[in-house]
């Protein structure tokens, strides 16, 4: 990776921890599309996976924060909250 393709994950890192941290408001006030940056979040992370090599060890943390992501998509607000958190520090182990 060179060191242009460094700045550009850096961007992705920062902008993909802004928009799943963006997801605990938009729940908590039950705007009516929080599902949709959800899931527009989950379609970045399964095409930022074809960048990757399929050994690299990125592709399978993002396998484990796609398979957080979904599943919170029906749970209390407590558990969403605990698990949006989770995904956060998730993405800052990937791409550090």
């Amino acid at each position: 990776m060179n060191v242009n393709d460094e700045e550009v994950m850096k961007i992705f890192k920062n902008n993909l921890v802004n928009r799943i941290f963006k997801l605990l408001p938009e729940r908590e006030e039950e705007c009516e599309y929080w599902q949709d940056n959800l899931e527009d979040i989950i379609v970045d992370l399964k095409g930022i996976m074809t960048v990757y090599d399929k050994m690299d060890d990125r592709v399978s943390a993002c396998h484990s924060l796609i398979i957080k992501l979904n599943g919170i998509k029906d749970v209390k607000f407590e558990v969403f909250r605990r698990n949006i958190f989770s995904a956060i520090t998730l993405v800052k182990k990937i791409w550090i």
